[in-house]
């Protein structure tokens, strides 16, 4: 649990929309955009390596995600990894139970250990 944010309002299970489950088109703000290219040019000239992995949502915002949502999700992620193709950069995307959930957005702690259980498989063993 090191790293971890308390969130205190946090429930037990969430079954509401988060807000990208009401996007009519997916669009990354220039300035986010610039500043992410910019963080991994930074690594890529340090060797620092890099694991870009999508968090889960909640199965209830995922079900409303629109089919044009995603593709031009994964349309910019696929981009990002063909310029970074020594970093780690995934473009699925999942769901977890909305028992995993305290809110729209936030893992619970039951959520929290699974995320974290993930990761370790996928990258660490």
């Amino acid at each position: 649990m090191r790293g971890r944010r308390f969130h205190p309002r946090l429930k037990a299970v969430c079954h509401k929309p988060n807000w990208e489950s009401k996007l009519k088109n997916f669009k990354v703000p220039a300035l986010l955009n610039h500043y992410l290219y910019r963080l991994f040019d930074l690594c890529q000239q340090n060797n620092i390596p890099v694991i870009f992995d999508f968090s889960p949502m909640n199965e209830t915002s995922v079900k409303q995600l629109k089919p044009q949502v995603v593709s031009s999700y994964k349309l910019y992620i696929n981009k990002l990894a063909k310029k970074y193709p020594d970093f780690l950069i995934s473009d699925t995307l999942y769901a977890y139970p909305d028992s995993c959930f305290g809110d729209p957005s936030h893992l619970n702690k039951r959520g929290q250990e699974k995320f974290t259980n993930y990761l370790i498989e996928k990258y660490f063993q």
